[in-house]
């Protein structure tokens, strides 16, 4: 687990109308978080229509925000594949953050853990990293979902298994409670995750005709109605200068927390 940070992640979320429910997905993630405390993301991906008979799985090396080389693959480990009747394909690790699978067209699944990456073991924005702990947890996609190189076209869904009562966050399109689509891998990992339990707050108003929601995580208090005055003006100004806004729903995920001399922002 690492050190508290100051910081938030701005996120928009784009209604696409080119999304097609009905598609089914090929690529289909469950975020297992159910018990928090192990300081790691249980991750299964289920999978059909791979070609090749071998192939390599890849954990993406940079930070988004501030594109740096990361090489998230150093906090993945214990991976493995498999095929649909249950038995292990030989996978081979080939530096930080590829995976080679042999047989990989008759592979159904892929599982992994997502360790917590310490928020001073990287030059980066700690907005761009992940952090899990008993409260809440907190992701960027790129360092917890891999990728087939010449499947990052198809077609994604995730659902998450969360502790108790928590809720969850996200600006991808909803399937339901915890679970959510992606057009394609690009706009899976573009999309950061927020959970936890009753010490996020959340707030929602509309300007414009469109509807923001801002998701507060803080261990002090807060005062909605300061952010609020602040973030209303800064909106009416943005869709002045571009004269439009190409969403219906807009996300400010936010982490606060005291002590810290590190901040970001995504």
């Amino acid at each position: 687990m690492r050190n508290k940070l100051l910081g938030f992640c701005l996120i928009p979320l784009f209604q696409c109308a080119s999304v097609t429910l009905a598609q089914e997905a090929r690529f289909k993630y469950v975020v297992d978080v159910t018990h928090p405390t192990e300081d790691a993301f249980r991750v299964t991906l289920t999978m059909d229509g791979i070609q090749e008979s071998e192939a390599s799985f890849f954990i993406p090396a940079w930070s988004p925000g501030s594109y740096r080389m990361c090489q998230f693959g150093r906090w993945i480990d214990s991976l493995g594949a498999w095929n649909r009747e249950g038995r292990a394909l030989p996978v081979t690790r080939k530096g930080f953050n590829e995976w080679r699978i042999r047989e990989a067209n008759t592979a159904v699944k892929i599982t992994y853990l997502a360790h917590d990456i310490p928020e001073d073991s990287l030059e980066t924005l700690p907005t761009s990293l992940n952090e899990i702990c008993p409260e809440y947890f907190f992701f960027n996609g790129p360092t917890l979902f891999g990728y087939f190189k010449n499947y990052k076209n198809k077609k994604y869904e995730v659902s998450y298994r969360l502790p108790g009562q928590w809720r969850i966050w996200c600006a991808l399109d909803s399937l339901g409670p915890a679970a959510f689509t992606a057009t394609n891998y690009d706009e899976l990992i573009d999309a950061p995750v927020l959970a936890g339990g009753s010490q996020i707050h959340c707030t929602e108003f509309i300007l414009n005709n469109s509807k923001y929601v801002m998701v507060i995580n803080s261990e002090s208090e807060i005062s909605a109605d300061t952010l609020l005055a602040i973030t209303r003006p800064l909106i009416g100004y943005q869709t002045q200068l571009f004269g439009e806004t190409p969403f219906q729903r807009y996300y400010f995920l936010m982490n606060l927390f005291t002590g810290s001399a590190r901040a970001g922002a995504l």
